[in-house]
């Protein structure tokens, strides 16, 4: 065999060889571009269904601190921030710092808008009844037998000397058995008695 020969039987072997790593390597390729694009296909899907998700109605209420307290219709992509806008804004008395203003809305939820601490030490003030030692409550009889000098003198006709001596009196004798025992009582005689007895309990 000539040499001419064995070069040609060289030079084919080589280039069958060659295109036999070329088709491995197009049918490779093939299959990798082919298992991205359905890969990147199914991404892609996911991410327009949960958009989607993000995009549907949910309702809240929202109460507490805010000007427009009530009912309202909002997105799963809003936050509570958004509900509070929706909702006329908060109050000058709201305390935004003691809740997330970011965090994210479900549907049902009540959201509600705190007060400042400093608010609601006069809300709960103004809640209790105003009594002071020298002003019992309206319509309540003042207990002869546990009554303090500064309630006593509450009373008509009874100033700081005659208080002393009702409270001498139970000290010295016990408790009252009943109010008329009060005439007893040094400086207290029936016009006097006439104008408390109303007013006065002995439990």
């Amino acid at each position: 065999m000539s040499p001419l020969s064995d070069l040609n039987q060289y030079d084919s072997k080589t280039v069958w060889i060659f295109i036999g790593i070329l088709s491995l390597i197009v049918f490779f390729s093939g299959l990798f571009i082919g298992k991205s694009s359905i890969c990147n296909k199914t991404e892609v899907e996911t991410f327009i269904e949960e958009s989607e998700n993000l995009n549907d109605k949910i309702r809240v209420y929202v109460c507490g601190e805010v000007n427009k307290p009530g009912l309202y219709e909002l997105t799963l992509k809003d936050c509570i921030y958004d509900a509070i806008k929706i909702a006329g804004g908060a109050t000058d008395k709201a305390d935004l710092m003691e809740i997330n203003l970011a965090k994210g809305l479900k549907g049902g939820e009540k959201i509600t808008i705190p007060l400042k601490m400093g608010f609601l030490a006069d809300t709960n003030s103004d809640k209790l009844p105003k009594f002071s030692a020298l002003s019992p409550p309206k319509n309540s009889l003042i207990n002869i037998n546990t009554a303090t000098k500064e309630a006593l003198m509450t009373l008509p006709g009874i100033g700081e000397v005659k208080a002393q001596a009702i409270i001498d009196y139970r000290e010295t004798n016990g408790s009252f058995v009943d109010i008329e025992e009060l005439q007893k009582v040094s400086g207290i005689g029936p016009i006097t008695f006439e104008k408390l007895k109303d007013k006065i309990a002995a439990n």
